[in-house]
């Protein structure tokens, strides 16, 4: 879907991921989220008329379409669904929350390590490999989601290659050593701190 246009449904991701981003009146896109197997596609706009964001299918995805009329009916007449409902929008307002307080406060290599990490507990919580992290989206892509430069997220995961944290493949990353990538998400280097302007 595009911003503005009419929710009609919300959408659950069986396979694949989407990229969720906003667009300003220059036609800047920023980057909001990337969302993967079990997650929601534009449940923050299920009581609103139109969509707010952009979403868009980065590979092959299947996904279960669920009418909005039908979701607000289920939650009028089920506690239990509203509950469910409930616990959906905070677990996602407290993800942005996290994130929010990430970019004020972490360097550009914790950013990045805590952005694969994530990647890879998602993945291990839905039965994944949580070794073999999949990256269909573009380095500026993420460079956009991180608040980075195109040319530091290259610069990082080339850094985090030589330093056997990971193996870098053209779209998916494998994590070969869990520890070190945790120890970067706490961390992280001043290095790159002033080339996270660029």
């Amino acid at each position: 879907f595009r911003a503005g246009e009419k929710v009609a449904a919300v959408f659950r991701l069986r396979t694949g991921v989407v990229k969720t981003a906003l667009t300003d009146s220059d036609g800047n896109e920023q980057v909001t989220g990337f969302h993967g197997p079990s997650e929601w596609v534009g449940l923050e706009s299920l009581n609103a008329k139109t969509h707010v964001s952009d979403a868009t299918v980065l590979d092959t995805a299947s996904v279960c379409v669920i009418p909005a009329d039908a979701i607000l009916e289920r939650i009028a007449d089920s506690a239990d669904a509203a509950r469910s409902l409930i616990e959906l929008l905070g677990n996602h307002l407290t993800h942005k929350d996290v994130m929010h307080l990430s970019l004020a406060r972490d360097n550009a290599e914790q950013r990045m390590a805590a952005f694969l990490h994530e990647l890879s507990e998602r993945q291990a919580k839905v039965g994944f490999d949580s070794d073999n992290i999949a990256l269909p989206m573009t380095r500026g892509d993420i460079a956009s989601y991180l608040a980075l430069a195109v040319e530091t997220v290259s610069r990082l995961l080339s850094r985090m290659q030589r330093d056997g944290v990971l193996q870098v493949h053209r779209h998916h990353v494998e994590i070969t050593d869990h520890g070190a990538l945790a120890n970067l998400c706490k961390r992280g280097t001043s290095g790159l701190r002033s080339a996270e302007a660029g």
